[in-house]
């Protein structure tokens, strides 16, 4: 066994104004024993995450004592025993390698000399690369779905990320996912009361417990299941800013927040009534209150709960840009907007079909539709609301990833996708 004498004192930002940190091999009297040391430097700007520390346990304790190095997970790639072993850091995005070669990279890192190092991987784009995706020639789609999964008990909420995508199976009691490359797919978690909305981060998949009163979380890469709130009150819409993880309680009438760094559950707004979708930007948490036909806005500094939008009978859906907020009222039959710097509310696409979610690319929004069993757009400049795709039962979830759209039917049991420029009229 070696002595150890590790002082990590750090925060998120960075841990004080020394320019390094070091963790060093000692005994009790400081003399050194000869035997091998580890040592850190880091700058002031730096974090644990940033030198592949991915993996520290009590971020805000000293480590003093008798303890095998080999056992630690605190060093995370740094410690010795640990190379070659899988590490949890954040892949790089996509990037054009260049103008016909995409290169991504694998979902899980590898310890390599000190470092969590992710393998890339390069595709061949026929028709070139461009904007971290292959371009797709629209002449040869078909808009037909592809459906990825079938016989999803209530498929709803959706979410994406580089390699899989994720839904829930809220009368399955199921958290699934499968790969965008197709194949089986896997349950990321069963003997969940009606699971409902879904997030991610790099490491994390998060999603909500309606009937279970909690909020939870796993590692994408597998292992135990993570309560990170319980004794909600039907946790339904779910969203990260990177910082907090949000929800609503939709049986308690509460917005409710927890600190991904650790530390207690907080409520963020009381006194709402059954708020439904949520969603973040860099200032303030928006949602909806599907009883009391609302949206509305919180700053995340505090204060109080701005009313932005009244009688939005059965508002259900929202989504964000930087410039305007757009939501579903799915018993108006309309999907509307409110401009961020003020004034009114505008009818963005009214006599629709029940409207359910909503979604975004850089010149479009997308919205499913229960009851018309299809999945919509509308250009955010103006013009003619387009049906892009029909025949779809009690279409939900919507996500969005490039020249792609992903969409569940909760009616019919479906994941699907297919090409957007293959739909367009």
């Amino acid at each position: 066994m070696k002595n150890l004498f590790i002082l990590f004192c750090f925060l998120v930002a960075s841990c004080s104004d020394d320019t390094q940190q070091r963790a060093v091999n000692s005994n009790t009297n400081g003399a050194d024993t000869g035997e091998m040391q580890v040592v850190v430097d880091m700058a002031p700007d730096q974090n644990l995450a940033d030198m592949g520390l991915d993996t520290c346990i009590d971020c805000d304790a000293s480590i003093d004592g008798a303890e095998d190095l080999a056992d630690m997970e605190l060093l995370g790639c740094l410690n010795p025993a640990n190379e070659g072993t899988p590490c949890d850091g954040t892949a790089p995005e996509a990037v054009c390698a260049d103008a016909q070669t995409l290169r991504t990279y694998a979902p899980i890192g590898t310890c390599s000399a000190g470092e969590c190092v992710f393998e890339p991987i390069e595709t061949s784009c026929g028709l070139g690369c461009s904007n971290a995706m292959c371009n797709i020639d629209c002449t040869a789609q078909q808009c037909v779905a592809d459906v990825l999964a079938d016989n999803q008990a209530g498929a709803q909420d959706i979410a994406l990320d580089a390699t899989h995508v994720y839904w829930s199976s809220a009368n399955g009691d199921q958290l699934m996912r499968v790969s965008k490359a197709g194949g089986v797919p896997e349950v990321v978690a069963d003997m969940q009361d009606r699971p409902g909305g879904i997030v991610l981060d790099a490491t994390h998949v998060y999603w909500t417990s309606v009937y279970d009163d909690k909020v939870l979380r796993r590692l994408k890469t597998g292992g135990a299941i993570e309560v990170i709130a319980e004794n909600q009150d039907g946790p339904l819409g779910l969203a990260d800013d990177g910082t907090y993880i949000y929800w609503g309680n939709y049986m308690g009438d509460t917005i409710m927040r927890w600190p991904k760094a650790g530390g207690a559950v907080e409520t963020f707004a009381d006194n709402q009534d059954y708020p439904h979708g949520i969603a973040t930007d860099a200032t303030h948490v928006y949602w909806v209150n599907y009883f009391a036909d609302t949206m509305v806005r919180k700053a995340k500094t505090g204060g109080v709960v701005e009313v932005l939008a009244m009688g939005q009978d059965g508002a259900t859906g929202i989504s964000l840009d930087a410039t305007h907020v757009y939501w579903t009222a799915a018993s108006d039959n309309a999907v509307r907007r409110w401009p961020k710097a003020g004034g009114a509310v505008e009818d963005f696409a009214p006599q629709i079909n029940n409207p359910q979610r909503v979604a975004m690319d850089a010149t479009h929004v997308y919205w499913t539709l229960s009851d018309g069993n299809g999945v919509m757009r509308k250009a955010k400049t103006g013009g003619t609301a387009e049906f892009l795709i029909g025949n779809q039962v009690g279409a939900q979830g919507i996500a969005l990833d490039g020249p792609m759209m992903y969409w569940t039917n909760f009616g019919g049991g479906q994941v699907s996708r297919v090409a957007i420029c293959a739909c367009i009229p």
